[in-house]
């Protein structure tokens, strides 16, 4: 979230593109220079376990990538409704095996509400994304579109609909 909401910044404010690539460079530099550090070394186990080619994408997804295969025949069989609010635990359980709510608002929402809740949900959002861009325009400020892109890429993930979600919206 953070690496595409900074990216987002460099590409539309010329303003910020020296600040950006000077944090880059320390950031860059402070790695370099503790990269014997414990705390390093714990990060980069951690990171060569996501990235590493022998770890199968469910154990890099801890589940998350079942219910993404899983939600097409689960959206299938009902598509315009969905199967009712609050059943995404249920429905996950029955689809993907994992008996966890789907780890996505799109999957969520999908799942629970059918295209009646992704149509109002993309109204919502598209409502935000306008706004962020009308903003930027009027005024040259591009946090309020960044703060709603962030929210969309959080969604990919997790549902969202908590307080760091809202913070995003805010």
């Amino acid at each position: 979230i953070a690496l595409v909401g900074l990216l987002f910044l460099f590409i539309c404010d010329r303003r910020s593109r020296l600040p950006i690539l000077a944090l880059g460079l320390a950031l860059a530099l402070t790695l370099i220079v503790l990269e014997n550090s414990p705390h390093v070394q714990s990060a980069n186990r951690y990171l060569m376990k996501v990235i590493s080619p022998e770890t199968s994408m469910e154990v890099k997804t801890t589940g998350r990538i079942e219910q993404w295969r899983a939600f097409p025949s689960a959206f299938s069989d009902s598509p315009v409704w969905g199967f009712g609010p609050g059943m995404s635990r249920s429905v996950s359980l029955a689809y993907s095996g994992e008996n966890l709510i789907f780890h996505s608002l799109y999957l969520q929402i999908g799942a629970e509400l059918g295209l009646v809740g992704l149509a109002i949900l993309t109204l919502l959002l598209g409502m935000l994304i306008r706004n962020g861009i009308v903003h930027f325009r009027r005024f040259g400020e591009i946090v309020p579109f960044i703060g709603t892109l962030s929210f969309l890429i959080m969604a990919l993930s997790v549902t969202a609909l908590d307080s760091l979600g809202g913070t995003l919206l805010g």
